[in-house]
């Protein structure tokens, strides 16, 4: 994939902070020599030079509104600085940071401006009433380097000269008027140097950080888990997110630019953009990409990133057919059958042809069961009638024997009663030895 450059926007000195309107007609850019400049993306002309900030302190932070109409400058003057579109200056905010802006992002709905600084504080700024709301102090062991909102101002995001990446809810955040640290929700370490970009996507799920030790890291919100590294052949300078989360630009500090699908951390492009390092860098969802240098130059390019992933979009739901259009089917009869519904068409069909077989099979098998139940029960109960016939021919056999065994109970009974006498006689036999024993006890005596 190749970039193709489309503007030029020269500067007589390094080019320090870039931002880009969100409906992508103009360009903000914050230079070394204290001023703030307007460009419109279409021809590149100058629209408007402001000046704010007390000179010679040059502009280190510029931030657009998610509306388009106004734009915000942080300088080396510890100041912050709030313009209309056309340029107007509305409100300078300058009870706040103790050292210079480093960072700006606004919020979602526009109302809320969040800073980080170098004396390791972040504030929510209303530029409205011109206060302070809530402020982290101290957000880092260091400087903040750089902050960013999510689009529902639910998280914001910092990342700083410690090597960290905070994530932090403003709702648990305290009060300004208590100069008390808010509430950390979640810190992500890993870099092995300093931290120069954070983002976040527009669901809250991931956050992505980028350092000067060649890495860009994405983690989960929820359980900091490191989804992805994305390695460079220098230390990231810069970075910027897409709305539509699908494509990460970064800038190094050898003037390359690298466009990434974050989805799948494949790298679309890589170009030599600057003679130096890239200061910042801007993406939008047309493929319009604009980086910052320290060559004096903020440049304009175009990468074809709609085409790069045709398959994504082509998906789509498939269109229903018109309402005067029948949708119909075969069954496993044959005979058609309507679809009420043309998206279930593979299922409706199914129950359709059940439907019809089974009337048509019940009348040929009425027409036989009828046959078999009336034959059946005739000759089995034939087959029981003979059967009870026979059993009887057997019984009336068999009665008379019986009476013959009664006949022959009293021959039984004699021979029980000789068997008895050896028993009789078994008695008998000590009463005979007693009478032996007297005898012949009684033939001495009558000698």
């Amino acid at each position: 994939m190749e970039a193709t450059l489309v503007r030029t926007l020269r500067h007589t000195t390094p080019v320090c902070s870039l931002a880009v309107m969100p409906d992508g007609s103009e360009v903000i850019t914050g230079t070394r020599d204290n001023l703030v400049c307007q460009w419109a993306v279409a021809d590149g002309q100058l629209l408007k030079t402001c000046r704010g900030h007390i000179p010679p302190h040059q502009i280190s932070a510029v931030a657009c509104s998610q509306d388009s109409q106004q734009f915000a400058s942080g300088g080396r003057d510890c100041f912050i600085c709030v313009w209309d579109k056309t340029g107007k200056q509305l409100t300078t905010l300058k009870k706040g940071h103790r050292a210079y802006v480093t960072s700006l992002s606004y919020a979602n709905d526009h109302r809320y401006l969040v800073s980080g600084a170098a004396d390791g504080k972040i504030q929510v700024w209303n530029p409205a009433t011109n206060r302070i709301l809530k402020t982290l102090e101290p957000a880092h062991a260091g400087p903040v380097t750089c902050v960013a909102v999510s689009g529902d101002s639910k998280y914001i995001v910092s990342g700083g000269d410690d090597k960290m990446m905070n994530v932090w809810k403003p709702e648990d955040v305290v009060s300004y008027g208590t100069r008390c640290a808010g509430k950390l929700y979640r810190a992500i370490q890993g870099h092995e140097a300093e931290v120069t970009g954070v983002a976040i996507t527009s669901d809250n799920s991931h956050v992505m950080s980028g350092s000067l030790d060649k890495k860009v890291r994405v983690h989960m919100v929820l359980n900091r888990k490191l989804v992805r590294t994305l390695t460079h052949d220098a230390g990231v300078q810069c970075m910027a997110l897409s709305k539509d989360d699908k494509w990460l630009a970064t800038g190094t500090t050898l003037g390359g630019i690298y466009i990434w699908r974050l989805q799948t951390g494949e790298q679309v492009a890589h170009w030599k953009a600057h003679d130096a390092k890239v200061r910042a860098i801007a993406i939008t969802d047309k493929g319009i990409i604009v980086s910052a240098g320290n060559d004096n130059f903020a440049k304009v390019w175009q990468v074809p990133l709609i085409d790069a992933t045709p398959a994504a979009a082509a998906p789509e739901a498939a269109p229903k057919p018109a309402a005067d259009i029948q949708t119909v089917t075969l069954s496993a009869t044959g005979s058609i059958v309507p679809v009420a519904d043309p998206g279930a068409w593979p299922e409706k069909p199914k129950k359709a042809a059940k439907k019809p077989e089974q009337p048509a099979k019940e009348p040929k098998n009425t027409a036989k069961e009828p046959k078999e139940p009336a034959n059946e029960p005739q000759e089995q109960m034939m087959k029981k009638k003979k059967k009870r016939q026979a059993q009887k021919a057997e019984e009336d056999e068999q009665t008379p024997s019986k009476k013959k065994v009664t006949f022959q109970n009293p021959p039984v009974a004699d021979q029980a009663e000789a068997k008895r006498p050896p028993v009789a006689e078994a008695e008998a036999a000590p009463a005979a030895k007693k009478r032996k024993k007297s005898k012949k006890g009684a033939a001495p005596a009558q000698a």
